[in-house]
């Protein structure tokens, strides 16, 4: 029996989005956090801690099987009367409390920025302006993946990964006396302080 586990956390900011000690303390939380999963991981094999990982961001679809999950996931589109109106709805919700409005425009990040680009947020107080840009350079989360037997030796380990919000994705962990094996899949933002992982 092999155990899965799917590790992801949200990236603080992009880097130079923050200066000063908001660097230093969102520096100082990722440490914590991997010092963290390093005290608390189990014995790993040397074949796969001398193997490392593989990343590979997936562009062209056209070679993966029909079952995989990244030809699945769809999203739909964020016009610009929806954005239009979330915008209106956050000019009147709470500064940094979770709303609808603020987690609908995080999810869409990137289309987000693309019709703040051209349209503008003048409907928002500078305020909720300058927190929502901060939140939107949150484009990244870190990923590691692990596969664990039933004596408790890691099998397959993919240390952390810098990855893309809403890109799709194969993820390769190194393997050690089992088969090679490929996580397809993609973390989305869903929320102020949530990220969702499918692989």
């Amino acid at each position: 029996m092999l155990r899965i586990t799917i590790f992801a956390m949200m990236l603080p900011f992009a880097l130079g989005a923050c200066q000063g000690a908001e660097t230093a303390r969102d520096d100082e939380q990722r440490k914590a956090l991997l010092s963290y999963e390093k005290k608390n991981a189990p014995a790993e094999s040397p074949e796969v801690a001398q193997k490392g990982a593989v990343r590979a961001e997936v562009r062209d679809l056209s070679d993966c099987p029909s079952g995989c999950s990244l030809k699945k996931h769809d999203v739909a589109p964020f016009t610009v009367e929806q954005y239009q109106k979330a915008l209106t709805m956050y000019a009147s919700a709470p500064l940094k409390a979770e709303s609808t409005s603020l987690d609908t425009l995080l999810f869409y990040g990137e289309r987000t920025r693309e019709l703040m680009t051209r349209y503008g947020a003048s409907s928002l107080p500078r305020t909720h302006l300058d927190f929502l840009q901060r939140e939107l350079s949150r484009t990244h989360a870190l990923v590691a993946i692990r596969i664990v037997d039933a004596n408790g030796i890691v099998r397959a380990n993919l240390p952390w990964q810098r990855v893309p919000f809403g890109h799709k994705q194969h993820l390769h962990p190194q393997a050690s006396d089992i088969q090679e094996m490929s996580f397809n899949g993609s973390v989305m933002r869903t929320g102020l302080g949530h990220i969702w992982a499918r692989y």
